[in-house]
């Protein structure tokens, strides 16, 4: 599954089982960031850096960098002026801004595209979010305590997608199979939902569904990181 197929694709594949999935929180990247950024540590000292470390060391690379020297001088510093800027100046929409991605990075080799993405997420067929690219952004998010922020969906489980049709075509609540009514609050669905519908599960709970706490999906193609 990759962005190259463009967003929004309808997939049946079992991706979304739980044994494709690893908690963000458990990721280098998520928590090599917390240690440099909440912990105030060198770069040398946190597992972003050992788990690139260690890549090298087998002879691979590392986000398109080839050696430790180039990744510690290049890429951690674009790290920290990413983390300074949404820290300073709030997230805004990728879109929007002007990084100037390392040439050597792989975001920076004719990926001009995938430079204005939003992070990158699929959902599951019972409207579960999974991250899938973008874990640099979402880890800064929540280490600033970011509460929401913009993602472009890759892709849809074909189930969740017949339940945004369902909705679709509804002209009111009612008219929904029972068990629907509790999504009408998911992010997935505000253009679908009208505003004249009082949203939220019948005995006024929301769907609040969120990635705070949420997975990482090993099967999709991380491209931007």
């Amino acid at each position: 599954m990759s962005p190259e197929y463009g967003l929004g694709q309808i997939r049946t594949e079992d991706w979304d089982l739980s044994k494709h999935h690893t908690l963000l929180e458990d990721q280098p990247v998520y928590e090599g960031l917390r240690q440099r950024f909440e912990d105030g540590r060198d770069w040398e000292e946190t597992v972003y850096y050992q788990s690139a470390k260690e890549e090298f060391e087998r002879g691979g690379s590392k986000w398109g960098y080839h050696d430790l020297e180039q990744f510690r001088n290049v890429r951690c510093a674009f790290v920290d002026t990413l983390f300074e800027t949404i820290r300073d100046e709030g997230y805004r929409p990728n879109s929007e801004l002007e990084h100037e991605v390392p040439e050597n990075d792989v975001r920076g080799r004719g990926a001009s595209y995938h430079s204005t993405l939003e992070p990158l997420v699929t959902i599951g067929g019972d409207g579960e979010l999974y991250l899938c690219s973008g874990r640099h952004r979402y880890s800064i998010a929540k280490i600033l305590e970011i509460t929401s922020i913009p993602v472009n969906v890759l892709a849809r489980h074909r189930e969740w997608q017949r339940v945004r049709d369902e909705v679709d075509r509804a002209d009111n609540p009612s008219e929904l199979r029972p068990g629907l009514q509790g999504y009408l609050d998911h992010p997935d669905l505000e253009d679908v939902v009208p505003d004249s519908w009082a949203c939220g599960s019948r005995d006024g709970s929301s769907d609040n569904r969120s990635l705070s706490e949420g997975y990482y999906n090993s099967l999709t193609r991380d491209t931007i990181g």
